[in-house]
């Protein structure tokens, strides 16, 4: 995540990571190609992941950006224009997810695009997660640049 953020600040962009799992303490760093599968670090991955509840999550999200509700709940309140990039395989935004935010963001006229990254798994972008795929991310990447460049810079 830190790589990521840091081509996103090296475009000129500001960048936030939150740390959404500090409530369990100092831990890692993991290596992402083998931390599900190692037995102990799998274990305590999966415990924070599953301890860390939504409304934690909303929580400290409202904390970084003064929203504590989804943007789907909010899309009449968004007045900027909207890319989400979803992971073709993800058990974490399943397709019912999907459409109810495709939903909402045309309900409220907000400009937005929701790409499908058919085949990629939740993580594609990731250099050092197990899922990752240099070419999906590549695309990934040059997408998020070019919204940026249409909307950010005058």
């Amino acid at each position: 995540m830190d790589e990521m953020a840091a081509r996103l600040a090296g475009q000129g962009h500001a960048v936030l990571v939150p740390d959404l799992f500090y409530r369990f303490g100092a831990y890692g760093p993991f290596d992402a190609k083998t931390a599900f599968s190692n037995a102990e670090t799998g274990q305590f991955l999966r415990r924070m992941i599953a301890e860390t509840t939504q409304a934690m999550t909303m929580a400290d999200t409202g904390l970084f950006l003064d929203a504590p509700d989804s943007p789907a709940a909010n899309a009449a309140k968004i007045k900027a224009r909207v890319y989400v990039g979803v992971a073709g395989v993800d058990g974490s935004f399943p397709p019912e997810q999907s459409a109810r935010f495709a939903q909402a963001f045309r309900e409220a006229e907000v400009d937005h695009t929701m790409e499908n990254y058919v085949g990629m798994k939740h993580g594609w972008c990731v250099p050092d997660h197990s899922v990752y795929d240099a070419a999906g991310a590549e695309r990934h990447w040059k997408r998020l640049e070019t919204l940026f460049g249409e909307t950010l810079r005058g």
